[in-house]
């Protein structure tokens, strides 16, 4: 009896854990100052991010004034995807949050490079 007494809450903490560790809309929503560091150089701009009826949307302002609006954003478990489209190119980021800061990969034309951003 004591053990299966131990397995549950072995198996409860365990399962407040995993669900503790999932990424959320609200961890994710507001303006992000990004950087990508790509072979021509530093990009840089704000990530914004919204939620409406629990759906998240949002735009990236590059610093040359561009506004390219954020397609596909999904929460996978730790996980920030969404892609975007400027002109004739799709580009997807994958991103987690490490201490506060997002982190991950942008990838267009088989390419990937670093991106980094911070929380306004």
């Amino acid at each position: 009896m004591k053990k299966l007494v131990l397995l549950f809450i072995v198996l409860g903490i365990v399962t407040f854990t995993a669900d503790a560790a999932k990424l959320k809309n609200k961890d994710v929503v507001g303006n992000w100052k990004y950087t990508v560091e790509t072979y021509d150089g530093t990009l840089t701009g704000i990530l914004k991010i919204t939620e409406q009826d629990k759906k998240l949307a949002g735009e990236v302002n590059d610093d040359m004034g561009n506004v390219f609006k954020l397609n596909k954003i999904t929460i996978e478990g730790e996980e920030l995807l969404f892609e975007l489209q400027p002109d004739y190119d799709v580009i997807s980021v994958k991103a987690k949050l490490e201490e506060g800061k997002m982190v991950g990969t942008v990838t267009t034309q088989g390419t990937e490079m670093k991106l980094t951003a911070e929380k306004l």
